[in-house]
């Protein structure tokens, strides 16, 4: 009725957190809802390496991806500022990664990042630990935090 191939909707059982992951890793993007982003909903598909679109309001429950996103330098093309750049960005991905599967050049690519880069980007972040994948470093920020107050 929406467009949507109920075949690209895969409900799964409960999942040991390897092929939970796995399983998320086949997804294309997560549109982040707002005003309360997806939190864990969204550090796993960024995990798995699926990009997540996000739109940041004032208060902190919506503003906890964009965090992860600024981490990984992704803010500049995964954050909308606006719910029609929500709408530009998400439909831009989606005919990006459309395109990448058909091997043909989108001509936004040159102006923002590409669909692909952004999967690449994420892969390699995680690989590398580098941003939100630094787990370590994170707990030790926190922790000399905790140790100051």
């Amino acid at each position: 009725e929406m467009g949507l191939d109920a075949t690209r909707i895969v409900a799964t059982p409960l999942l040991e957190r390897e092929w939970h992951l796995a399983i998320k890793s086949n997804a294309h993007l997560l549109l982040d809802t707002t005003p309360y982003n997806g939190h864990l909903t969204a550090a796993e598909a960024l995990w798995a390496g699926v990009p997540v679109l996000t739109l940041p309001q004032a208060r902190l429950p919506s503003r906890v991806s964009f965090s992860m996103l600024k981490s990984l330098s992704l803010d500049r093309v995964l954050v909308a500022r606006s719910l029609a750049d929500y709408q530009d960005i998400a439909v831009r991905l989606a005919r990006q990664w459309a395109r990448s599967r058909s091997n043909l050049k989108d001509e936004s690519e040159s102006r923002v990042g590409s669909y692909q880069r952004i999967r690449e980007h994420l892969k390699s972040s995680r690989e590398k630990r580098r941003g939100f994948f630094d787990t370590h470093r994170w707990m030790q920020e926190f922790s000399a935090t905790v140790r100051a107050t």
